[in-house]
Parts: C-alpha cells; structure tokens; sequence
C-alpha cells in the first residue's frame, strides 16, 4: 500500500499492470466535485435519503471519473458509461481502459487496466452474523474454514473469501447469475498463491485469472480479481491510498 499526498505521485502509464485507488471517506462534497457526476449521476446522487449515502455515492464516482481522467486524456467531466447485460458498468466508447468500483462505510475503491477486473471492499465495523452467511452462501470447504478460526481471527477470514468472491463475480461480469456453487477458493498462508477451483460446467477458466488481497486500515478487506491470460505471468499490482481528491 502506497499513500498518495498528490495525484501526480501516481504513474499515468498502466502498460501491463493494475492500479486501484483507494479513497477514504473523510472529504466534503463540495459543488465543484458534483460538477463532474453526469446529469444521471447527479439525479441519482439527489435521490439518496440520507447525507452520509449522498455523500459516499458522489465521492465514490467522482473517484472513478478522476481515476480514469489520470491515464487519458478525457476530462473527469466527459467520461459517459454503459451497462453490460448483469449491470457491469464499462466506458461508452472504445477505449483501452477497464475499471471497477466498489465503496462500502468509509472507503472506496477504483480499479484500472488494460483487461477485464473487479474489486471489492467491505467493511468489519458492522456487527453482521457471519456464521449464517458463511453456512449459506460460501462453498462447504470455505464456510468450514471460517467456522475453525478462532473468534479473534474468524471475521478476517469470512470477509477474505467474501471480498474475493464478490471481486471474482464482478470480474467475470456476469454477477449473481455466475452462481456461488459453481467457484470455489482456497486461502493458504499468508504469502501464498490464492487458488480458485471451478466446477465443471463453469464457463470462465480458473487459470486466467489472477488474486490479490489487501487491508485498508483496521477496517476494509479488500480483494482484487484480473483476468491477465492462462499461462502468462501474473500483472503487477499496485494499492494507492489517497488523501483526497481534487474539489473539482
């Protein structure tokens, strides 16, 4: 993890490596960062209830125009975006660049390369039953792994295969209709390669996919998913965290 006083500390090369931008919820709103939301983005900002979901909504795409404006030559501003079939966003012209967004309490995150990804953040400040969703949603082996930890170690170990599943589906594009039953991981020790097992029927293989885990301060796991090619080299990854963004 890199911490960003400035943007211009970043490369604005990406060449054959990933770059995800870490952002804490720690700014104002301030009018000129709502200037580059889309007319959509802006409505959609408005319909939210309550201030701290207006808030997290309008930095989290902000960070995404800002993101992306580092390595092309588009305005924050300009930058127009589509959904694929499942409600993956992807830029609305040609364009090299592939990015993904998530946000949770207190953080956001933008991934962006070359190929297709996704990216995940939770948060572990919210008390969540997670012996239940471990039982209902994760593979046998993984719900068993996390039901064995010791309570002080069990919530890391529960949003580790959480964040990397979650990162795996938005990768893939195809989101919940992928099905949990159809992937399976396998944590190691610290260090060790994060190994995905598919099952059979599954459309997308296992070896062209690349992990990567990361803490974000005491309270965000997150989880990288890439698609680099079977039988290549695994991509360079980078974790920036940044202070703030511009104001405009």
């Amino acid at each position: 993890m890199i911490c960003i006083n400035r943007l211009e500390d970043i490369p604005t090369q990406l060449e054959a490596s990933v770059h995800i931008w870490c952002l804490p919820h720690q700014q104002p709103v301030t009018a000129g960062l709502l200037q580059t939301l889309d007319h959509h983005e802006q409505v959609r900002h408005q319909r939210f209830l309550f201030a701290d979901d207006r808030d997290r909504y309008a930095l989290s795409h902000a960070l995404k125009r800002h993101c992306l404006s580092h390595y092309a030559a588009v305005a924050p501003a300009a930058w127009r975006f589509r959904e694929g079939p499942h409600g993956k966003p992807s830029i609305a012209w040609a364009q090299p660049l592939h990015f993904n967004l998530s946000h949770t309490v207190g953080m956001t995150l933008c991934a962006v390369s070359h190929t297709e990804l996704g990216v995940d953040v939770e948060t572990t400040a919210l008390a969540r039953p997670i012996d239940g969703l471990a039982t209902r949603f994760f593979a046998p082996s993984e719900a068993a792994d996390v039901l064995q930890q010791p309570a002080s170690a069990r919530i890391q170990r529960f949003f580790a295969y959480w964040t990397l599943k979650e990162a795996y589906m938005k990768g893939v594009g195809d989101g919940l209709s992928l099905g949990l039953d159809t992937f399976t991981f396998q944590l190691n020790q610290p260090g060790e390669v994060i190994q995905l097992h598919l099952a059979d029927h599954h459309p997308h293989p296992a070896a062209a996919w690349q992990f990567d885990r990361a803490q974000i301060g005491p309270h965000h796991p997150a989880a990288l998913a890439v698609r680099r090619g079977a039988g290549q080299a695994d991509l360079p990854v980078m974790w920036y965290l940044l202070e703030e963004l511009p104001a405009h």
